[in-house]
């Protein structure tokens, strides 16, 4: 008994994290419906951790929860989607300069 490794478990965070960086990178594409019973499989968990992960994306806007139906990835709206990259257009600029100042600091420190 002593040669088995406990498994971690995984947490709702960490699921809500994953899935949250897959609609990101558009791996998860809008509209794209979360079966709690898939998702529960693949994160090797109970559909109760899976339930609140995806109520968290729900409420940061990622995913859209509909009674009955299940939850889906959330579809922006043509409006959404411009202020999304208005606020990327100001936001990236200083970001690139902050990691630039950044990476020309270590230059010169190592």
């Amino acid at each position: 008994m002593q040669s088995i490794k406990k498994l971690k478990t995984v947490t709702a965070e960490e699921i809500t994290a994953q899935l949250s960086e897959a609609v990101h990178e558009h791996r998860l594409k809008p509209g794209v419906k979360l079966r709690e019973d898939e998702v529960s499989e693949v994160f090797g968990v109970s559909r109760t951790i899976v339930r609140q992960a995806l109520r968290n994306m729900a409420f940061g806007g990622l995913l859209t929860i509909e009674k009955n139906r299940g939850a889906s990835v959330s579809k922006p709206t043509l409006k959404e989607a411009h202020e999304v990259f208005q606020a990327r257009a100001l936001l990236e600029p200083s970001t690139a300069r902050a990691a630039a100042e950044r990476t020309r600091s270590e230059e010169h420190t190592s």
